[in-house]
């Protein structure tokens, strides 16, 4: 039987992260709105400059500063926060914060080469061709659950195996995110307020659908 037919559809992973999320909003509220603070702070802090009119060396000194705390602190919060909403879909671990911070400094350098090699191989083939950059996007989608859950690979395995559990799937998670541009229409109005609750749904439908792939290979 093809393995493809028997994954979970977008609308069952979706009910099922509505249903894991239905008890734990007040966990996933406080992690959220720390998370999105945090990357909102490192994302606009290096336009101050420019804002104010400075000259333009403070400006370029902002954005290396904040770059390198966007790889220095916002990608390994990044494979804290996907992974918290992993081990709650897997194992109903309700300590998100808890697990977040663990997740993220507890293998602190593992997390940040692992996820500047992704981010580079993205931008790289981006450069080359927008679509082969869409399609490592996907491909590499599960490179930050595997840089925690399977800490005796090195980064680079972690993507390369990212990339083989993907493969038949990559539209799939398309799809699925897809599925949710209506939600993210909603919190761009409401001036970003709104992802407090849409980031965890999106991140635990991403999660439910992560392991299934998991599971089934």
């Amino acid at each position: 039987m093809d393995c493809l037919k028997e994954m979970k559809s977008i609308r069952e992973c979706k009910a099922e992260a509505r249903g894991i999320l239905r008890g734990n909003w007040n966990g996933s509220f406080t992690l959220t709105l720390v998370f999105l603070l945090i990357v909102g702070a490192v994302s606009l802090g290096d336009k101050v400059p420019v804002f104010l009119g400075a000259h333009k060396a403070v400006t370029a000194g902002f954005a290396v500063l904040f770059t390198l705390l966007s790889f220095l602190v916002v990608n390994p919060m990044f494979v804290g926060y996907q992974n918290a909403y992993r081990l709650l879909c897997e194992k109903g671990e309700r300590n998100l914060g808890e697990n977040a911070r663990r997740i993220a400094f507890g293998r602190y350098f593992h997390n940040v080469v692992g996820f500047f090699l992704m981010t580079v191989a993205i931008v790289g083939w981006t450069l080359l061709l927008i679509v082969p950059g869409i399609v490592k996007f996907f491909a590499y989608a599960f490179a930050p659950y595997l840089l925690a859950e399977r800490p005796e690979l090195t980064p680079v395995e972690a993507i390369r195996l990212s990339d083989r559990m993907m493969k038949g799937h990559k539209w799939a998670l398309c799809k699925l995110y897809l599925s949710f541009f209506g939600w993210i229409l909603l919190g761009c109005l409401s001036a970003g307020i709104g992802f407090i609750w849409i980031q965890p749904y999106i991140t635990t439908s991403v999660s439910v659908f992560y392991l299934d792939i998991r599971n089934s290979a």
